[in-house]
């Protein structure tokens, strides 16, 4: 990963870095994930845009964040997670929490990057959002 993403840092021709994890540290959580917590300086490092981590069977999403802070707009990571954010979370980091099961759709183009996250199964839109560059 850390040599993807050192690639992708020096192309003109890679408009967003989107990592997706089966489970990564987790900022919405209460720290308990499995891993190692350095990768967000390596994800911040090399200017990742969005992280999909989905181990838990909830969903949320962070304000863009920079060190576990919130950050400047259109700086920092937005993390997408499973994370039952409810029970654990750092309230004042996430936009969004949904305790049921979701599914995304995401949309890029060079400079818009969409996402959206329809509940199950009546696939209504429970949060939209979109990164620009």
């Amino acid at each position: 990963l850390y040599d993807d993403l050192a690639d992708a840092a020096t192309r003109k021709d890679v408009p967003w870095k989107v990592v997706v994890a089966h489970r990564i540290p987790d900022p919405l959580a209460d720290g308990s994930a499995d891993g190692d917590w350095s990768w967000h300086g390596i994800l911040e490092q090399w200017g990742v845009d969005l992280v999909f981590a989905g181990h838990g069977l909830g969903y949320a999403r962070s304000y863009p964040l920079v060190a576990g802070a919130l950050a400047e707009p259109k700086k920092g990571v937005v993390y997408v997670t499973g994370a039952d954010p409810k029970d654990d979370a750092d309230a004042r980091l996430a936009v969004h929490e949904e305790r049921a099961g979701v599914h995304l759709r995401v949309t890029a183009d060079a400079t818009h990057l969409s996402v959206s996250a329809h509940g199950c199964p009546e696939d209504e839109i429970v949060e939209q959002f979109t990164l620009a560059h």
